[in-house]
């Protein structure tokens, strides 16, 4: 069995300057951990700075600018230190003397006042990004441009349930994904995704949410891939087991049995393992025929 992995995308991220770009401190295709502070790329030599806050920027700040992007500048250099006297959306000399001093121990260019496009804001930090190959130095960005993709997370993962889509996984069926050498602890939410094309695939999320996702950043970004390692199912799945090609779909999607006596029997598929399938919907005791293949 295989399983598909890919990263979805919340939001991007805007270029305000337009120029050159001289430096940049992601790579493309690959998932990274974006920090407060985090100095993302270079335009035109000048450094682009990520910081928290829910109001993007959208233009230059300096002494005498009032407004919620003066706050979040405050309350970004207060959080580390800085000498904020009052942090009220008002850029007064200590916003100044705080600022300056800043840029000084990042080791960037000085700097009395924000320029538009220098800083850009992110509602919470940190967050994983990713980045499309045009931020690569000597490449040309203009203003608008979108530059980095904010990624959910972790990656999704999910489980084909056949090509017939009559399957079905239960909630917190317990699924270990092999990715390279790592072993992966995942389970099943019990809810799945519909392709446009109709298919339905089971979404399965870590086991331990508060585990390091040490396998994330071997998962490429901008694409689904598709891993074919070990996928090891296990329970909670009860029911009888069944040879796969007992089971009939209908045009609505329910599958059933013919019970040995002739009658239908609809039943739920739990599980498939191999081929055969793990349902629920029968006696134990009870007898199902196989299709005649004929010739």
């Amino acid at each position: 069995m295989s399983v598909e992995i890919d990263w979805p995308i919340e939001f991007s991220l805007t270029n305000r300057i337009p120029g050159t770009i001289t430096a940049s401190y992601l790579t493309p295709g690959t998932a990274a951990t974006l920090n407060a502070g985090f100095r993302a790329y270079d335009v035109n030599e000048d450094p682009v700075v990520v910081l928290p806050g829910p109001v993007p920027a959208y233009r230059s700040i300096e002494f005498g600018s009032v407004g919620s992007d003066v706050l979040e500048l405050q309350q970004y250099l207060g959080s580390l230190g800085y000498a904020i006297s009052d942090a009220d959306g008002r850029w007064a000399h200590d916003t100044t003397a705080a600022y300056q001093q800043w840029r000084r121990d990042q080791g960037l260019p000085p700097r009395t006042r924000v320029e538009l496009g220098e800083v850009i804001f992110v509602p919470s930090l940190p967050v994983q990004v990713t980045t499309a190959s045009a931020l690569r130095p000597g490449a040309l960005v203009a203003e608008g441009d979108q530059v980095i993709d904010v990624l959910s997370n972790t990656p999704r993962v999910t489980l084909p349930l056949g090509a017939d889509g009559s399957l079905h996984v239960q909630a917190d069926t317990q699924v270990v994904v092999r990715i390279g050498d790592t072993p992966i602890e995942m389970k099943a939410t019990g809810e799945d995704l519909v392709a446009e094309t109709g298919t339905r695939r089971a979404q399965l999320v870590v086991a331990t949410p508060e585990a390091t996702c040490s396998w994330c950043s071997g998962i490429p970004t901008g694409q689904t891939t598709s891993w074919t390692a070990t996928v090891t199912l296990a329970g909670p799945a009860t029911g009888i087991v069944l040879p796969i090609a007992a089971l009939r779909t209908a045009p609505d999607g329910s599958v059933a049995v013919t019970r040995d006596d002739g009658s239908t029997a609809l039943v739920q598929v739990v599980l498939e393992v191999g081929g055969d399938a793990v349902i629920t919907g029968l006696e134990a005791d009870e007898r199902v025929r196989l299709p005649v293949v004929e010739g």
